[in-house]
């Protein structure tokens, strides 16, 4: 890799060239463009720079804003520097083709120029490198604003400045500013109106205020829009049905009464029967084999198996379920048995209908609230219009205390002529009266 640096500019040339070598130089830029031979322009763009020759500069500016359009990273600090030189330039034409060719460059690689152009606009006695350094920094802050927030005691402190160009563009870039950091502006402006004599400032300031109140409040407003329409909703889904107690049948082995199963599918109330029915054949057989049940129990099961009406049976009925023979039988309540039906596919309806009311009574609510906070915008909005129109009556009357404060000032100025006219008069008047005398006297 060599190690030379192609943009540093060569020792400046002594000679002074002719206008045929001017154009020729100029020929050589443009077909070094269309070659895209980088380096060799930079080389040569840059040697005119340190030539300073007024003919060559603005085609070398845009030969440099070409390149840095393409690839911003081939200007080192070196190229920087001259070319930020060129911005207290008293040409016009001239420190215009400079803030070019630096624009790509503050866009796209911000850090290489800040220090540049702070140093510029806090140290530079030049009022035209201010303004073109501020115009620089409006560009940054148009896209990334946060870049220069920093920066707005300087930018601020700018607005006082002697020369109308740079408080112009301060405070452009302040209303560019107010619009991300209203906050921030608000509290620099209102440190800096309290030393500011001068009308114009003050009004320059105010409407920058306004225009950060607006904007803070405005912002307010939008986040808590968002937050209202972003809000997570804390209405839950249908709960799940409670767990209840598995009934044994004698396919799967009895659960132990307070044991918790998963709820399994309504049973229908022929289901039901027939489930009920297979436990006493079981009750039954097991008399046969010796086995002795409680007689009453199996009475009202007999009953329950032939009432045919299943939802209100005798609070009292068991069923003996069989376990594996290492455990005991365990009565298991019918009204277990019984309780899936109870738990019809109606009250779930109803408990979705209840949730969807809920879900619908919340959504209602916070529309209003955005209702709300749309008329509370609104508002805002005319607020700040009135505020405007304040702004503009304030800007008048000032307009009107300075038009009658001249008139005075005219008429002050007629009145003492008019006195020093009446004193001429007065000594024309005794000096006549003298010469009349001395005339009397010679007679």
């Amino acid at each position: 890799m060599s190690q030379e640096n192609p943009g540093t500019p060569d020792a400046p040339d002594s000679k002074v060239l002719d206008d045929t070598k001017v154009q020729e130089k100029k020929d050589e830029l443009r077909k070094l463009l269309e070659s895209k031979r980088f380096p060799d322009i930079l080389k040569t763009t840059f040697q005119v720079i340190k030539d300073k020759d007024a003919r060559l500069l603005s085609d070398a500016l845009d030969a440099i804003r070409q390149i840095a359009t393409e690839n911003a990273s081939l200007l080192d600090e070196a190229n920087l520097q001259l070319i930020v030189d060129l911005l207290h330039n008293d040409d016009d034409i001239l420190r215009a083709s400079a803030v070019l060719a630096l624009k790509p460059v503050i866009l796209s690689r911000p850090d290489s120029l800040y220090q540049l152009l702070t140093t510029a606009i806090t140290t530079a006695t030049s009022k035209n490198g201010r303004e073109e350094a501020i115009r620089l920094l409006g560009f940054l802050g148009a896209d990334h604003p946060e870049k220069i927030e920093k920066l707005i005691p300087e930018i601020v402190g700018c607005l006082a400045d002697d020369n109308v160009h740079v408080r112009k563009r301060s405070q452009e870039v302040l209303m560019i500013l107010a619009k991300t950091a209203p906050g921030k502006i608000e509290k620099e402006l209102k440190k800096m109106a309290g030393k500011i004599t001068d009308t114009e400032v003050l009004a320059g300031i105010n409407e920058i205020i306004t225009e950060a109140i607006k904007k803070r409040e405005l912002k307010g407003i939008d986040e808590k829009i968002t937050a209202a329409e972003q809000k997570v909703d804390l209405i839950p889904d249908v709960p799940p049905q409670p767990e209840h107690e598995e009934v044994a049948t004698p396919a799967q082995g009895a659960t132990a009464p307070g044991v918790q199963a998963h709820e399994q599918p309504t049973l229908s109330e022929k289901a039901i029967q027939q489930e009920i029915g297979a436990k006493i054949e079981a009750e039954f057989s097991k008399i046969d084999e010796g086995t002795k049940p409680a007689t009453s129990e199996l009475k009202e099961l007999k009953e329950i198996k032939t009432a045919q009406d299943l939802v209100h049976p005798p609070a009292s009925v068991q069923v003996v379920a069989k376990l594996p023979e290492q455990a005991p039988p365990v009565a298991v309540p019918v009204e277990a048995i019984l309780q899936k039906q109870a738990r019809s596919p109606e009250s779930n309806d109803n408990i979705v209908k209840k949730q969807l009311e809920l879900k619908e009574k919340e959504l209602q609510r916070r529309e209003e609230e955005l209702k709300k906070l749309e008329l509370e915008k609104k508002e805002l909005e005319l607020e700040a219009k009135e505020l405007e129109m304040q702004r503009e009556e304030l800007k008048k009357a000032k307009l009107e205390q300075m038009e009658l404060e001249v008139k005075r000032k005219e008429e002050e100025l007629k009145r003492k002529e008019l006195e020093l006219k009446l004193k001429e008069l007065e000594d024309r008047e005794k000096k006549l009266k003298e010469i009349e005398k001395t005339f009397q006297k010679d007679e």
